[in-house]
């Protein structure tokens, strides 16, 4: 099975043995999965669904997250692509007119048991009591300003290096290990949204070799550099 793998379909890795289970089990199991189901419809063209979900499966072994469902309606085109170039599969006229609508990815996720789920989560604990006492006593404290005199900073951490916390996958992937890469955003606007400040970046790198050959200047952000600790 390994080898017909390798050769018929024109993998470029050669997956894992769990995965052909899978993929076997989950072929078998369709018609069994919505019993529900008044009309028991085959797929018109089977081989690129198995190859696609031959990929789903290889990127949940390899703990690759797959964002959203345009990324499997990009894959599934160029598997259909592939197949009708290569011209091994029998169904060419029917692969040229695959479409893969919306429509189709809903029916798609819904036949192979695929959602979304978060890869990781981390659960913050809060004072929603203080939360609330502050927040009153910022309203009388702002009352007796004009709302486009009163201005509101916050900040946050962008982690660039970081992978994906979600991921359309059929039983679930671990999360890999958080990068810790990041850049420090701060944000002002006034209460009523009529003055938006330019963005602040701040990193650990005052000249980034990635805007070498862009001006900073000409970005519509600020940015700023600070020593790490």
């Amino acid at each position: 099975m390994d080898a017909w793998v390798e050769v018929t379909p024109k993998l470029a890795v050669t997956p894992s043995r769990k995965i052909i289970y899978r993929v076997l089990q989950t072929r078998s199991n369709v018609t069994v999965r919505n019993p529900e189901c008044k009309t028991k419809r085959t797929v018109s063209s089977s081989e690129p669904e198995e190859r696609l979900l031959l990929w789903i499966f290889q990127c949940e072994d390899y703990k690759l997250p797959i964002i959203t469902g345009v990324t499997i309606q990009a894959k599934a085109a160029n598997i259909r692509c592939d197949l009708a170039r290569s011209g091994n599969s029998k169904d060419t006229v029917k692969l040229k007119a695959l479409v893969f609508y919306h429509r189709w990815l809903l029916k798609f996720q819904k036949r192979h048991d695929l959602t979304s789920k978060r890869l990781h989560r981390v659960v913050a604990s809060m004072n929603l009591n203080a939360v609330e006492s502050e927040r009153i006593a910022l309203e009388e404290l702002t009352l007796s300003y004009e709302k486009r005199d009163v201005f509101n900073t916050d900040k946050t951490a962008f982690f660039c290096c970081s992978m994906p916390v979600k991921s359309i996958t059929k039983d679930g992937i671990a999360g890999r290990r958080h990068e810790k890469n990041r850049l420090t955003v701060a944000s002002c606007c006034n209460a009523d949204g009529t003055t938006k400040l330019p963005l602040l970046f701040v990193g650990f790198v005052k000249n980034r070799a990635a805007f070498k050959e862009t001006p900073l200047n000409s970005l519509d952000c600020n940015t700023n550099a600070q020593k790490k600790d």
